[in-house]
């Protein structure tokens, strides 16, 4: 009968030591062959050792702002409950309808600026959200829905935008 060798003893354990070794080896040199030649194209590229001490900055700095139309305006703008409330206070202290723009600067007069690329659009957004609160009065702006209009022009022009409203939901 033939002599039965565990893979646990002695001689299997040390061969797979030995080949664990010489695996890492291999790695090892294929990692140096890499940073070796790292550096050959570095000095190919940027001068020989000890011309520079520190790689360059190859990309590009990052602005210090943000970039575009709102390039002032925060990342996020009030709540929409907040937004509800102060238009309501805004457009009722200045007694006519507002136009999204004109809402926009109010806000930012009152220190709670709209966000985005586009402040103006943004309002217009948040106040077709709260198209229950408000109307919009074509060519004039928003008034609170609840609030009859002072003057006879814009409460003509009220009932004629509410009129248009219906005859498209029809």
């Amino acid at each position: 009968m033939g002599v039965y060798i565990s893979p646990y003893s002695e001689g299997a354990m040390m061969d797979q030591a030995y080949q664990e070794a010489l695996r890492k080896r291999d790695d090892l040199k294929r990692q140096l062959s890499e940073i070796e030649e790292f550096l050959r194209l570095w000095q190919r590229v940027f001068g020989t050792e000890g011309e520079q001490s520190s790689p360059p900055n190859l990309l590009p700095t990052p602005p210090k702002m943000r970039v575009g139309l709102g390039a002032n305006h925060p990342k996020r703008s009030p709540t929409r409950s907040r937004v509800a409330t102060i238009a309501r206070k805004v457009i009722l202290t200045k007694g006519a309808p507002m136009t999204r723009g004109e809402l926009v600067a109010a806000f930012e007069a009152r220190g709670e600026p709209i966000a985005g690329s586009d402040p103006s659009r943004n309002m217009g957004t948040i106040m077709w959200r709260l198209r229950d609160s408000f109307i919009n009065i074509d060519g004039h702006g928003y008034w609170p829905k609840d609030v009859p209009l002072n003057s006879p022009e814009l409460r003509d022009m009220q009932e004629n935008n509410q009129k248009g409203v219906s005859r498209q939901n029809s």
